[in-house]
């Protein structure tokens, strides 16, 4: 399973490195200039028909600043520099198996009503280097190609997991569940 990993993650590497290095242009609709129309066409998917209130071919949107694939008919609801919340009325078991089968995630932790997730960047920090410059150049790459910051883990919440922020965002509760990215800058 590890070697899965390490080459799936070498083979997002390179594909990162050739769309990149593609043509140099920025698409002046990106949000902040950090993603590329090469990269936006390269992570764009086709939604697959995995359940009801989806639609086949549907294109699916990316969350912003990030290379991650936005849930279909998630809401906006929270957004500040450090943080996006996404809103949805789909279990958060549909929504972890959407993530699944559309991202390259390593699932961290499971509760009930909590996913814990990790991103491209989880598994690029979690890798066993030779030695701690190898470690730093690839990171510093990661950061420097994502603009300086990037999501390593995001959550889902549901139920008493999600009460709080659902109470601070909507001002009562609702049954919703809550797709949480957090960004971090670039530490090591």
């Amino acid at each position: 399973m590890k070697k899965i990993v390490i080459a799936l993650l070498s083979l997002v590497l390179v594909l990162s490195s050739i769309g990149c290095s593609n043509s140099g242009k920025v698409d002046d609709s990106a949000s902040n200039g950090i993603e590329s129309s090469a990269d936006r066409e390269q992570v764009k998917k086709t939604a697959q028909d995995d359940g009801p209130g989806e639609k086949a071919d549907q294109p699916l949107q990316i969350v912003p600043n990030t290379n991650l694939p936005l849930y279909p008919n998630a809401e906006l609801v929270y957004s500040d520099d450090r943080k996006l919340i996404y809103a949805s009325d789909d279990r958060a078991k549909d929504v972890h198996e959407f993530y699944e089968e559309n991202t390259e995630i390593t699932t961290l932790m499971t509760f009930m009503g909590y996913y814990l997730l990790g991103t491209e960047l989880y598994d690029v920090t979690m890798q066993d280097f030779k030695d701690t410059t190898e470690r730093r150049a690839i990171i510093d790459q990661y950061f420097e190609d994502a603009g300086g910051k990037a999501v390593r883990e995001f959550m889902i919440l549901e139920g008493e997991m999600a009460k709080e922020d659902i109470v601070s965002i909507f001002g009562k509760e609702l049954e919703k569940t809550l797709i949480v990215f957090e960004f971090i800058d670039y530490y090591m």
